[in-house]
């Protein structure tokens, strides 16, 4: 019969040979910890991010402030998408293109 600990290491094992998990040996421990390089937790980590802008009232915010707004349709888009990618170059881009259409 396996145990709960031999099934523990096995995923372990698993998981540091996916290079998901960093072995270290500290004395005669066993420490792990996350990859920060790896693939996967990049996009663990986006995936946080956007939940954590979705249970703020972020996004709730700018819908209200954009129905204020005159602004076309497409502009409104690419600022709620951009909300809730977090992407920071194109939230820049998007203020340049809000800025150009209104002082038009």
């Amino acid at each position: 019969m396996i145990t709960e600990k031999e099934i523990k290491e096995k995923i372990a094992d698993d998981l540091v040979n996916q290079k998901i998990l960093i072995e270290k040996k500290q004395g005669n421990q066993r420490v792990l910890q996350a990859n920060i390089e790896n693939h996967f937790f990049k996009q663990l980590k986006i995936a946080f991010s956007v939940k954590k802008i979705q249970d703020s009232d972020i996004l709730q915010y700018l819908e209200e402030e954009l129905v204020k707004t005159d602004l076309d349709e497409e502009i409104k888009d690419l600022v709620r998408d951009c909300a809730v990618l977090g992407m920071a170059t194109s939230m820049g881009g998007a203020i340049d293109k809000i800025r150009r259409k209104i002082n038009d």
